[in-house]
């Protein structure tokens, strides 16, 4: 894998190869090189775990027949979490459950909901706080943190409980929605569609605000 990835950013190679290269190797293999380097630095002693999170989502790309070995097959990158080991007798809906479950409590932070989407097709049996893995990173929009921390973090960890499939958080209310607009996935496949809906969602906000209603919405 080594070899793969210095060939591609270092050696010379045809143009019309090139496309071929970058695709094996910057992404699925450099994706194992990576992976399995944090892995083999993760026992060592002092040495902090991988991040579930992390490794999940670096391979949410790849297809499973099982949807439960999109977990199980990275179960020894991810540390050997007893909770995500496989147990066939798992539906894929409470292994997905447990897999949010352990992101949350292993990092202290929210990030997890970052990973949210609506599938168009899916596992189904999911509550909304919970990713379906089955659904490949191109069918959603992803809400990276970017270094926002107003979920917690390791220091001051993010306060959460769940219950059945509940998650309850404790928060500070900032501001109230008096109306929000819901987007579909298929909606971003039309820009004109998308500029639309700002035009949109611009009028009616204009038109709260003169309202005096919702100026901080």
């Amino acid at each position: 894998m080594e070899v793969l990835i210095d060939y591609n950013f270092n050696g010379s190679h045809r143009p019309k190869h090139h496309r071929l290269v970058r695709r094996i190797a910057a992404t699925p293999i450099h994706h194992l090189w990576f992976t399995r380097q944090a892995y083999q630095a993760s026992r060592e002693p002092g040495r902090s775990r991988p991040d579930t999170a992390a490794v999940v989502y670096r391979f949410r790309g790849h297809n499973a027949l099982d949807p439960r070995d999109k977990i199980y097959s990275l179960y020894r990158l991810m540390a050997e979490n007893p909770r995500l080991a496989p147990d066939y007798s798992r539906s894929a809906a409470e292994l997905y459950k447990d897999v949010a479950k352990v992101m949350m409590e292993t990092s202290g932070t929210l990030e997890i909901l970052s990973h949210h989407n609506r599938p168009v097709r899916g596992i189904g049996g999911l509550p909304t706080w919970c990713p379906d893995w089955t659904v490949l990173r191109g069918r959603r929009i992803l809400l990276w943190p970017n270094h926002y921390q107003a979920a917690g973090n390791l220091h001051d960890p993010a306060v959460f409980r769940i219950r059945d499939d509940t998650l309850t958080l404790r928060g500070k209310i900032l501001d109230r929605v008096k109306w929000l607009k819901a987007f579909e996935s298929d909606d971003f496949d039309s820009q004109a569609r998308i500029y639309q809906d700002i035009l949109d969602i611009e009028h009616v906000a204009r038109h709260m605000y003169n309202q005096g209603d919702g100026a901080g919405s």
